[in-house]
């Protein structure tokens, strides 16, 4: 039995790890962390086939640009002198074309319907108990531009077979009438669906040990080993873990944990917040993405969870609260009768999204080493597209043909090039 050691227990390791398990290996995932409270816990829970243009897209820098001196904006950078967070702005920019978009489109939507046919499977296989609810997701603004935007957004994805509905004001108070919107009217992407995350992370946590699947938390790796193009060995803080197959899954530091053999794999952190408040009565009972502050709403059972902003940074703890006033801002102008007050820190989550140059997630093996794989910089899409990671991981390492061309998500496509000592 060949033994896979996944590095790194997100969504994508997991879901590696689950599809893995169906197969004769033997597997063990090792995690910094105490496998509770990753990027997967705290995001909006939304699986989002709608989502077919990547963040590198054209007029994302003229909005970066306006909104990076704006304290409350949704999206920032925050420049760093730094050869390697320079590089990524700079590739950033480059990919911010036209081109990229129309070649991205078809991968995206793939792989996003993909994952949202499996989740489906995982439902009924999991009696529902991640909450999995597909009623869609509502795309709402109050600005004229805004709306104008999105209705070509909108046209794009029905070219692409996406199905939707554009929305006036009075056809919002249909879908719900216990709560009241603020808008000038919004699009309804009928595909997309929505679960409550931590639900889902802790169904597959125990699914995977009640399986066979070993979980080693609290060890940080700092070291690969490798001979003749091989992974041999990955060390941790306190041990040497040896393996046959080596899956690195460990979001934005995989970056900088793959550059010790010289994989150049550029990812940058991608901050985001979340909070959640009580659900009321009159509260909304599907999600929605409030579009002029990129502010997402999505229903979590008793609660009712506020997430938003792309917060490009180095990895920190520091919590920007004018970024939290914005989003407790934005949801008030939106639903006037709720009344949000600004959370305490405590209540407040936040994680770092693996951000590549592109927008497209890494997925696959590496063309020099002949036994590494790695699937990361997902963004805000890493539950959406969890489970066809998963499962487009576990066909490579099984030598079973992929469902998808995997070639838009080339781990090497960032290659300099190759290695010659080991």
């Amino acid at each position: 039995m060949k033994s896979v050691i996944i590095i790194g227990g997100g969504i994508s390791g997991l879901f590696s790890a689950y599809y893995l398990s169906q197969l004769d290996y033997d597997i063990t995932i090792i995690d910094s962390g105490d496998l509770t409270n990753g990027c997967s816990f705290g995001n909006a829970g939304l699986i989002v086939p709608s989502h077919i243009i990547p963040l590198a897209s054209p007029g994302i820098i003229h909005k970066a640009l306006k909104w990076m001196f704006n304290s409350h904006s949704p999206f920032s950078f925050h420049p760093k002198l730094n050869k390697d967070f320079i590089l990524w702005c700079l590739s950033f920019f480059l990919k911010s074309s036209k081109s990229h978009i129309e070649r991205s489109i078809k991968p995206l939507r793939e792989i996003s319907y993909l994952s949202s046919d499996l989740y489906k499977e995982l439902d009924v296989k999991f009696d529902n108990s991640f909450s999995l609810k597909s009623n869609g997701l509502l795309m709402l603004y109050k600005n004229e531009k805004t709306a104008e935007e999105e209705m070509k957004l909108a046209k794009l994805a029905v070219e692409y077979g996406i199905e939707t509905n554009i929305l006036t004001p009075k056809n919002i108070e249909l879908l719900e009438p216990n709560c009241k919107y603020n808008t000038i009217g919004g699009v309804h992407y009928l595909s997309d669906s929505h679960l409550i995350p931590n639900l889902l992370m802790q169904n597959l946590i125990n699914y995977l040990k009640v399986n066979n699947v070993c979980f080693i938390p609290g060890e940080k790796i700092t070291d690969i080993n490798y001979k003749n193009r091989k992974i041999i060995s990955v060390t941790s803080n306190k041990k040497n873990y040896e393996g046959d197959l080596f899956l690195f899954t460990s979001g934005v530091w995989s970056s900088e944990l793959l550059k010790k053999i010289n994989l150049n794999i550029p990812l940058v952190a991608g901050r985001g917040y979340s909070f959640n408040i009580p659900v009321k009565n009159n509260s909304p009972t599907i999600p929605s993405i409030l579009v002029d502050d990129r502010v997402a709403v999505t229903p979590m059972g008793k609660k009712l969870r506020i997430a938003g902003t792309m917060e490009i940074d180095s990895v920190n703890s520091k919590i920007r609260t004018n970024r939290i006033k914005g989003m407790v801002q934005s949801f008030n102008k939106y639903f006037p009768e709720l009344n949000v007050e600004l959370p305490g820190k405590d209540q407040i989550w936040y994680g770092h999204r693996p951000c590549s140059p592109d927008g497209l997630p890494y997925i696959g093996k590496s063309d020099y080493y002949n036994n590494l794989f790695v699937a990361a910089g997902h963004a805000m899409l890493g539950v959406s597209l969890g489970p066809a990671t998963g499962m487009l991981i576990s066909e490579l390492i099984s030598g079973a043909k992929p469902s998808l061309d995997l070639s838009p998500f080339n781990v090497d496509r960032y290659a300099k090039f190759p290695i010659t000592n080991g």
